[in-house]
């Protein structure tokens, strides 16, 4: 790109830029993963600097070298998912001071590639606190026993199928049919004869 704009003396050429953005979400697919176990790195690292002197140590004398900028070890483990944002701002904002049609024509697919992997990212975060939530819902469910057995091969059965797994496909669904938590609140059920108000918590998910 620069090597033509030498030879040619004109100014830079988003179209030879499209092919690149074209491969964006191959280019870009472990940023997925990472952007998906973020937050469970940072919990780590709040745990370790807690727990672990010499992490702390460490950590503090990584934060003073150069390479970090004067950055925080939280403020880098997040700089992945700013920077993907910005690809979509940066190209937006050339597309706004661009009158070639050709090259609007490019960085309007350009910016649609960045747009729709971005949207994946987004999706695959919300899907993994949706799992993380709907763990947590299954861990306050308790259990219960349809079929008393004395007999343990029945017991592990019973146990195996007997519990309720939010996390897996809907029965009659296809397999990506996900359940979402939709609202978790309180509540209140009255009592006629005693007067008395029983508080509950209630899941509605689908």
């Amino acid at each position: 790109m620069l090597a033509e704009s030498r030879d040619t003396g004109r100014p830079l050429s988003p179209r030879l830029l499209r092919d690149g953005f074209c491969r964006f979400q191959d280019i870009f697919l472990p940023y997925t993963k990472y952007c998906a176990e973020q937050a469970q790195c940072q919990q780590y690292c709040r745990e370790r600097h807690q727990e672990n002197e010499v992490f702390t140590a460490y950590l503090v004398w990584c934060e003073t070298q150069k390479d970090c900028n004067r950055l925080r070890l939280m403020d880098i483990v997040v700089q992945p998912m700013q920077r993907l944002t910005k690809y979509s701002l940066l190209l937006k904002a050339i597309h706004r001071n661009t009158e070639n049609e050709e090259h609007q024509n490019s960085l309007a697919i350009m910016i649609k590639c960045v747009d729709q992997f971005v949207n994946d990212v987004n999706s695959t975060l919300r899907q993994r606190q949706d799992h993380e939530r709907l763990k947590g819902i299954i861990a306050r469910i308790e259990s219960y026993d349809v079929v008393e057995s004395k007999d343990d091969d029945v017991e592990r059965l019973l146990k195996l199928h007997g519990e309720l797994d939010l996390t897996c496909p809907m029965p009659g669904c296809h397999v990506t049919q996900r359940r979402h938590l939709l609202l978790e609140s309180d509540l209140k059920l009255k009592d006629n004869s005693t007067s008395k108000v029983i508080h509950a918590t209630t899941e509605n998910h689908c």
